[in-house]
């Protein structure tokens, strides 16, 4: 065999090995494809609480690359690849150059900018690949998704406060058993809206509204579901030295309530050094009769900005007592939607608010891998080019900081699993 036919037997073969590994490529994306599928309608028929929590959070981390395409877009960037949810594409369509991606695990996302990774072939010569954009423009294109859902938190709550109206309170989400919150009988669900009869809205009130140095009361409104007809005095959740203050808006109601839903309103005294926390709480919407677009408009600016005082503070505990905070991973944000999900749909949307929040501050922290650890590189750079490492190093410590915050959710993830009631019992029953 002549060397002229060896080469295009060699091509071949190489062309044949080719088409296989697509064919099996293809079939095991169809694969991926129905497991996903059987587990989505698994999802939504026997857990559809669930369902909705990994809805939620699909749909804000979207939000949060969609921020980043759009001002990367704007800066005169490249985008070459634009996805929503992880793994192989169940559709893909490409409009400019860039290739727009729906995947079946909505769990996350991610967005392609030219350039970002110095690594990346031909990086170095691309006028519109990040590191050879203006800085201002880097610095947009970075703060894109954290503003995204910053933005999108104020618009909701504007669609909520204007479309329902009513009043601000702090929504009591997940309560840890065990912890100050749960001792004190506080309940997922259950609104907190006056501490020593002065209202409370936000949860930055919280820190500079209670555990005084003395007794301090609750005022709480709660809805409870009752089987039977129930005396007021045995309602459950009901303390001894609790006062009801309403029962369904009415303050003069006597005798027994009937079965159904109702809403109580109650003072509990909560006594000298109690704390609330071991509890997650955010900005909570009390519908009522109050409505008004400058209110509504003055909430979308408020509410954001109080949760994130809120997180700000929960930071400083974490740091400063951390036997009094709590630091909660995926498993407990999916846990908090699915009791959100549960509680009503308000519930469910107020969370989405909170959770949106949650996700521009974290990523606005100077972590390295972050979008704070990359801005904290552009803010040297506006100073003076010497102050920045070159983008290499940049990127070796972005990635050790990527495997240390993964190995953080690893460790945070079993310790929610771990918090899990029924995990709980399961550990005890083997003497763990």
């Amino acid at each position: 065999m002549t060397e002229d036919k060896q080469q295009d037997f060699q091509q071949q073969i190489d062309e044949v090995h080719e088409v296989l590994q697509k064919d099996q490529k293809a079939k095991d994306d169809r694969m991926t494809h129905l497991v996903m599928l059987v587990i989505a309608v698994w999802l939504i028929v026997a857990k559809p609480a669930l369902a909705a929590a990994i809805f939620l959070f699909g749909v804000l981390v979207a939000i949060h690359e969609a921020g980043h395409m759009f001002l990367a877009k704007w800066s005169g960037m490249r985008v070459d690849r634009f996805s929503i949810g992880m793994g192989p594409a169940l559709y893909s369509f490409k409009r400019g150059e860039t290739e727009y991606v729906l995947a079946p695990l909505p769990l996350g996302g991610y967005v392609h900018i030219a350039g970002l990774d110095p690594e990346e072939e031909g990086a170095a010569d691309d006028p519109r690949a990040f590191d050879n954009r203006p800085l201002m423009g880097r610095i947009l294109a970075i703060l894109g998704g954290p503003l995204a859902n910053y933005l999108s938190a104020g618009i909701m709550v504007f669609l909520l406060a204007f479309g329902l109206g009513g009043r601000w309170a702090v929504g009591i989400g997940q309560v840890m058993e065990g912890k100050p919150a749960a001792s004190a009988g506080l309940q997922a669900g259950d609104n907190l809206l006056a501490i020593d009869g002065e209202a409370v809205e936000y949860v930055s009130d919280l820190a500079t509204k209670a555990g005084g140095a003395g007794d301090y009361t609750l005022r709480l409104r709660r809805r409870i579901e009752l089987d039977q007809s129930t005396d007021l005095a045995s309602l459950p959740g009901r303390r001894p030295d609790d006062v009801l203050q309403a029962v369904n808006g009415d303050k003069q109601w006597q005798g027994s309530l009937p079965a159904g839903s109702h809403e109580i309103g109650f003072d509990r005294i909560m006594k000298k050094g109690d704390g609330l926390f071991g509890m997650q709480v955010g900005s909570r919407l009390v519908q009522g009769d109050q409505r008004s677009l400058s209110g509504a408009l003055a909430a979308s600016f408020r509410v954001p900005y109080e949760t994130t005082k809120g997180m700000a503070l929960s930071l400083y505990m974490l740091v400063s007592k951390p036997e009094s905070a709590s630091l909660g991973g995926p498993v407990a944000i999916l846990r908090a939607a699915q009791g959100e999900a549960n509680a009503g749909l308000l519930s469910y949307l107020m969370f989405a608010v909170t959770l949106s929040v949650v996700l521009g501050f974290f990523n606005l922290l100077p972590i390295p891998a972050l979008d704070g650890g990359r801005l904290v590189f552009l803010f040297l750079e506006a100073i003076h080019s010497k102050l920045t490492p070159s983008p290499r190093i940049q990127a070796k410590i972005h990635g050790y900081g990527f495997l240390a915050l993964l190995a953080l959710i690893l460790v945070v993830t079993v310790n929610d699993i771990g918090s899990i009631p029924a995990v709980q019992k399961a550990m005890e029953a083997f003497g763990l």
